[in-house]
């Protein structure tokens, strides 16, 4: 199962705290609206390519929203050291994994730069 968004919003310090933009810059969401409805964990994978660090594996969120997505996103950015990709263009739920706290959806962030 893969469902994907489109959203483009930086990670960067320089990006503050604007809301959530699609690709055309246009303001889409506030950064308080839910952006996924249940048991959410995010995960990244670290590229040797682009930095030196770690896979990232997040904490388990319950219906979380948009500013929660973006939190993620910099722990990962930092995690995997990615510094080049700091861009979340979208996200894709990648699989279901079944937990002793019910089903967990599995989203993988993609960056862009």
């Amino acid at each position: 199962m893969t469902r994907n968004t489109n959203v483009i919003f930086s990670v960067s310090p320089e990006a503050g705290k604007r809301s959530v933009t699609n690709h055309y810059g246009l303001e889409t969401m506030s950064q308080s609206e839910r952006a996924l409805t249940g048991l959410v964990r995010v995960v990244a994978q670290a590229d040797d390519f682009y930095g030196d660090g770690k896979d990232y594996r997040g904490p388990l969120l319950e219906n979380p929203t948009w500013r929660a997505i973006k939190g993620q996103a910099e722990k990962a950015v930092a995690r995997t050291r990615d510094f080049h990709h700091q861009f979340l263009e979208h996200f894709r739920v990648v699989r279901i994994e079944e937990t002793d706290k019910g089903l967990v959806q599995i989203v993988q962030l993609v960056m862009g730069s």
